[in-house]
């Protein structure tokens, strides 16, 4: 190549590998399997002359995108923009399916589909950017989406545009023929996707929707239930979990969701398990089994003490 891509440095003399000392090697590289061609050539040729080397990486890419062009490859840029469509897609179709918008959950479905997801947080456990890998290559959130909006500070902002608030619709009823009084002076009518189904609770029963291995699940408790987990709760000193995280913990525990509750606990700087042998005893009252569940909560989320060793 006698020219850089740019188109810049038109005036560079010709490297003559053909009539110079030079060695080539193909190999695959292990983890992705590419194939790699290495030249070592000798800087005079077999006349004397020295062979120009200025701009050498910017004309081996040149002349690597030449070879793409000729046998029909697709160019690495190209496939770097397929891929970074591909991972919007899934993004906002994620983003779609959450009832609301959660790290956890997140991560989690965007793992389910393939992806490896590193988190970055600050000082204060707050997570200020992350990036998601594709085989081996790996993408910033400020390059995914349009206008950055999958990046942490305008994520939750892009989920709430996905999912507009209904409001509900006035209808005026109408009047009977035989009275100047109407039936009544207006009803509300919220306007849903399927208007034959059946309410899924009552008003007695406490119910929230969790991310369990990857899948929605409407769970609900009884309410006297409800408000001996919520009176029991306490939040630990210098806690990341709120007073409402805590309850979503406690729920779980009480409705046998062990793992999702030990998982979730993690996620606000808790740890630990429930040790061996829990669970709700053969004979156990309903209520005295939820504050167990509701103290256990507590244990779970409290941060932990970590030590660090030093090194010898």
């Amino acid at each position: 190549m006698t020219k850089t891509p740019d188109g810049k440095h038109k005036n560079l003399v010709k490297t003559n590998i053909k009539n110079s000392q030079y060695f080539a090697a193909l190999h695959y590289d292990a983890k992705s399997g590419i194939p790699h061609l290495h030249l070592v050539v000798n800087r005079i040729d077999k006349d004397g002359n020295i062979n120009d080397c200025h701009y050498i990486g910017e004309r081996a890419v040149a002349a690597a995108q030449a070879i793409n062009h000729r046998h029909g490859w697709k160019d690495p840029m190209e496939i770097r923009e397929e891929h970074l469509k591909q991972i919007t897609d899934d993004c906002m179709d994620i983003l779609k399916s959450l009832p609301r918008f959660e790290w956890t959950d997140y991560e989690t479905m965007l793992t389910k589909r393939g992806y490896k997801v590193k988190l970055q947080r600050d000082k204060e456990n707050l997570i200020r950017g992350y990036s998601i890998k594709m085989g081996n290559s790996s993408y910033k959130s400020s390059e995914l989406g349009t206008g950055r909006n999958l990046m942490p500070t305008k994520i939750e902002d892009t989920w709430k545009k996905l999912h507009p608030v209904q409001k509900p619709i006035t209808v005026q009823a109408p009047k009977p023929l035989d009275s100047k009084r109407p039936i009544a002076e207006s009803m509300s009518i919220v306007r849903t996707s399927s208007p034959k189904t059946k309410p899924t609770s009552t008003s007695s029963d406490y119910q929230q929707v969790f991310l369990i291995d990857g899948e929605q699940k409407q769970l609900r408790i009884p309410e006297r239930v409800f408000k001996v987990l919520d009176s029991n709760i306490v939040v630990p000193e210098n806690s990341d979990a709120t007073h409402e995280d805590m309850l979503k913990v406690a729920m779980l525990l009480f409705l046998n969701y062990v793992d999702a509750a030990t998982a979730m606990s993690e996620t606000f700087g808790g740890g630990g398990g429930t040790g061996t042998g829990w669970g709700r005893d053969k004979d156990e009252d309903e209520l005295k089994w939820a504050r167990r569940c509701a103290m256990k909560a507590n244990w779970l989320c409290k941060p932990m003490a970590r030590r660090w060793k030093r090194g010898k």
